[in-house]
């Protein structure tokens, strides 16, 4: 009985030890299992840093092959690439690793000057089929080094982006071995990883590439900008000079002139009335002839007169411009319409297309990334261009102001985080407003004694009651005191000229009658320039000097109230 009992003590205890060596060596297969898991995580995310952390995709190989030679065992490893002259073929890239340089060496000179079609050797293979594993060069049909590599074995893989192979890493050993399926696992996720890394740099590459074509685009654009703008600054500095210089020396005299002829003639005596009458004819003549002379060199000057446009219609050829410019680049430039700004309004088309290819061209040059927005709108005094984009940062409001005085307008510019906004706004007039008077008295605002002589005497023999103040300021000091059906305001003028003093007196700066009170500009410049920068301030039109008694009447017939 003992000794039946000695032996399923035995039993058991042989029992107990197979299973216990069984359970470690589960759980060192396990153990082992998780540390080979670990390294595989541990290259992917090595070779992920690398692949994130590089700027070139040469330099991106160059930095992951030797983990992938530690990874494996391997003696060498070594990049392909396609050649330039068949895509379908691989190369040496000239990217090697060794950790057996003479074994290195023997590979590397073996594979010198050697390419490998789709299909053909343990490249080609890999190129076609994906990741490839050769267990033994020896009697190999496949592998096409094994003259000078008689024993070993090799792995392959590609790199693809999309369909396209970029690249194939091949590992090499001079000892026969057989296929690593965990290894292939890991080629495979590497190979997948690194194509998307030269997608990306791809992708970089181009926008880089479209990015420097664009600014080139809009460094042309903008020369061409500055050219015109240059042209059209002297062409309408010499048509100011030549106006200045030409009213000044005919039309202030002339109206002198024919203003004392038309209080002369009232005096007694037929012969002194004959006589006044020619000379008043005499200088009809001379003011018509001066009057001709203006309008030619006004023609020949290639001056646009004012026209009637809504904003939308007035920027959309800049627009499109803008967008040949930007091609196929990712950015865009989108515009969002207000309806206001579809309605027609006398604009200076001129200066608003100026000031908003200026602020484009500094949206382009300063924004990082992302799409320019640009929004337009129209109120009762104003034009605005709003326009939005990612970036900014230094310079960016100092070319916003080039922008305002390029096109006489006013622009802010504010900086939220990554955001800028450039606003421009021109001043519009709706071109159905008319403005009438309510009372039969007249300001008259002028800088010359002889003038406001001359020219007050006219309206008080027409019938109106006349007040003469020397300046705009004086004229909105005049006007928060007394209501006017109408004013006859000078544009050059010391202290406040008569565009400034229009724009407050239309702001309110009178009160609320004197904002809505006729004013009709007297100057002795006839261009459609003067014409459109007088309605644009808020003028209800414009008597050119000299003008005669008759034209002075059918201005104060148009504004003032009827008897």
């Amino acid at each position: 009985m003992s000794e039946a009992h000695d032996d399923r003590l035995l039993r058991r205890f042989e029992r107990e030890r197979s299973a216990r060596l069984q359970a470690e060596a589960i759980a060192e297969s396990q153990l082992r299992e998780s540390y080979e898991q670990q390294r595989d995580l541990d290259v992917v995310a090595r070779v992920a840093t690398l692949a994130n952390e590089s700027t070139d995709v040469r330099d991106t190989f160059q930095a992951v092959l030797p983990l992938l030679v530690e990874r494996g065992g391997w003696m060498t490893g070594h990049v392909l690439t396609p050649t330039t002259d068949d895509p379908t073929a691989v190369a040496s890239a000239g990217i090697w690793s060794h950790t057996n340089p003479t074994f290195g060496e023997k590979v590397q000179a073996a594979s010198a000057g050697r390419r490998f079609r789709s299909g053909e050797g343990l490249a080609g293979t890999a190129y076609r089929e994906g990741p490839t594993w050769e267990p033994d060069f020896a009697g190999s049909t496949t592998f096409l080094l094994r003259d000078e590599l008689p024993m070993g074995s090799a792995c392959a893989f590609p790199v693809m982006v999309a369909s396209d192979v970029v690249a194939v890493f091949e590992f090499l050993t001079p000892v026969p071995r057989p296929a690593d399926e965990r290894f292939l696992a890991l080629c495979r996720l590497i190979g997948a990883g690194l194509g998307r890394a030269v997608e990306r740099s791809r992708s970089a590459a181009a926008e880089a590439a479209a990015r420097q074509a664009l600014e080139n685009a809009v460094e042309e654009r903008t020369r061409d900008l500055v050219d015109a703008r240059q042209s059209a600054q002297a062409t309408a500095r010499a048509r100011q000079n030549f106006h200045a210089a030409l009213s000044h020396e005919l039309g202030t005299p002339l109206h002198a002139l024919t203003s004392a002829l038309d209080a002369a003639q009232s005096t007694d005596g037929d012969e002194l009335a004959a006589l006044l009458a020619v000379a008043q004819r005499s200088a009809g003549e001379l003011q018509d002839r001066s009057a001709q002379l203006l309008r030619n060199a006004d023609s020949g000057l290639g001056d646009e007169p004012p026209r009637i446009v809504s904003l939308a219609k007035a920027l959309e050829p800049s627009f499109d411009a803008y967008r040949r410019i930007l091609g196929d680049a990712p950015r865009r430039l989108d515009v969002a319409v207000d309806a206001t700004a579809e309605t027609p309004v006398l604009l200076d088309e001129g200066a608003m297309v100026r000031g908003t290819e200026a602020v484009l061209t500094t949206a382009m040059l300063a924004a990082d990334e992302g799409d320019i927005e640009v929004v337009l709108s129209t109120s009762a005094t104003h034009a605005t261009v709003r326009t939005l984009f990612t970036g900014g940062g230094v310079g960016v409001p100092e070319l916003a102001q080039l922008a305002a005085e390029s096109a006489d307008g006013e622009t802010t510019s504010d900086t939220a985080g990554d955001h800028t906004t450039i606003s421009l706004s021109l001043p519009c007039v709706l071109p159905d407003t008319f403005r009438t008077g309510t009372t039969d008295r007249v300001l008259l605002v002028d800088d010359t004694a002889v003038m406001r002589r001359l020219c007050s005497a006219m309206v008080e023999s027409l019938g109106p009651t006349v007040d003469v103040v020397n300046n705009g300021a004086e004229a909105i000091a005049a006007m928060s005191e007394q209501d006017y059906g109408l004013v006859l305001m000078d544009l050059s003028m010391p202290v406040l000229d008569g565009l400034a003093a229009t724009r407050l007196i239309r702001s309110g700066r009178s009160g609320p009658v004197a904002a809505t009170t006729p004013v009709v500009a007297l100057t002795a410049h006839t261009s459609s320039t003067h014409l459109l920068r007088s309605r644009l301030a808020g003028m209800d039109d414009l008597l050119s000097k000299p003008f005669s008694k008759d034209q002075l009447a059918r201005v104060l017939e148009r504004f003032l109230p009827a008897d």
